[in-house]
């Protein structure tokens, strides 16, 4: 299956160099460089090298892009270099929670953030994931991909209630999970933990003008049904029902043993129930309740209502009383 990224190639050949040897490796970074826009330097040309604790080098002398803490929420591919854009997240942070309100427990933090706590799937442990009944994730799924609770920021028809914006695949992830689990508490329900992929990830969509669309990472709620069976909501990718979590996982992927190339990217971890975003801690982060409310309704929104006419459909009807799951879309699932 081929993969394209409209920002970088490099996330596309991580898998190659994994396997690659040293000369393999260095032609392919070689031609990537080359060709590839978003990994050229829109600074200095020096291209003196220093090289890092962890073995990677950094390239000195170069500017970097204007990055903002929405593009480390952002699910996208980063502009510019990764591991330069992953400590400037990291940075931006640190310093949210250098304010004792930023951290609602520093007790139960954990060293670290979500990103940094990436795993293999053998290595996940939902131990302390919510048990729900099954009853209960199938009327909290429904609730939460229905409920039309939200109005768009400066929208051409104010008034018109939106949901959550699962036809906008291309990213707010984040933002729907939190709301999700604010919801959930909201019905009574135990708030579900957060489950994240990282890597090189894609998924086929009816909602993207190219079929597919790509990230850096995804995020979901996720709770365990009576079994012990990790379940997530992800109306995004799946409208009609909740999924086993390995079925999610693997929509996104070639073959879901990708994830256990940590070292090259990919990986999954978990996080408590108020986790946000890969730079989150994974546990004792503050609630994030209010800024998943300002991402969805003064961005989200307007991009879920944009994509839907440029695919030539009715904002007002697909995201109104006529969803692609309604009627007998779900027969059968």
């Amino acid at each position: 299956m081929t993969h394209k990224h409209s920002i970088s190639v490099f996330p596309v050949v991580r898998r190659l160099l994994s396997g690659a040897g040293p000369l393999v490796a260095v032609l392919l970074l070689a031609a990537c460089s080359a060709n590839d826009p978003g990994a050229r330097a829109t600074g200095t040309s020096d291209s003196t090298e220093s090289v890092n604790t962890d073995g990677t080098k950094t390239r000195l002398g170069e500017s970097t892009p204007d990055w903002t803490l929405d593009d480390c929420k952002s699910a996208k591919w980063p502009k510019g270099d990764f591991q330069a854009f992953t400590a400037f997240c990291r940075a931006q942070a640190a310093s949210a929670r250098g304010n004792a309100e930023s951290v609602r427990n520093l007790s139960t933090a954990l060293d670290g953030d979500v990103s940094s706590h990436r795993a293999t799937l053998a290595e996940l442990n939902f131990a302390d994931v919510p048990i729900w009944s099954d009853t209960d994730i199938n009327e909290q799924f429904s609730r939460a991909r229905d409920d039309r609770y939200l109005t768009q920021f400066d929208a051409a028809e104010p008034d018109f209630p939106r949901r959550m914006s699962w036809l906008f695949p291309d990213d707010g992830c984040f933002a729907r999970a939190e709301q999700v689990d604010v919801r959930v508490a909201e019905a009574g329900k135990e708030r579900p933990y957060k489950l994240f992929a990282f890597g090189d990830l894609r998924v086929k969509t009816d909602n993207s003008p190219e079929g597919w669309v790509y990230w850096r990472y995804h995020v979901v709620p996720v709770v365990k049904n009576g079994a012990g069976e990790p379940i997530v909501f992800d109306p995004a990718l799946s409208p009609c029902k909740p999924l086993p979590y390995k079925q999610w996982l693997a929509l996104m992927v070639d073959k879901i043993t990708d994830y256990d190339n940590v070292a090259g990217g990919f990986g999954v971890a978990l996080g408590d129930s108020w986790a946000y975003w890969p730079n989150s801690l994974p546990s004792g982060e503050r609630s994030h309740s209010d800024d998943s409310l300002i991402d969805l309704q003064g961005n989200y929104l307007a991009e879920e209502w944009k994509r839907q006419s440029e695919l030539g459909r009715d904002p007002t009807v697909i995201l109104g009383e006529q969803p692609p799951w309604s009627g007998d879309a779900c027969r059968g699932e």
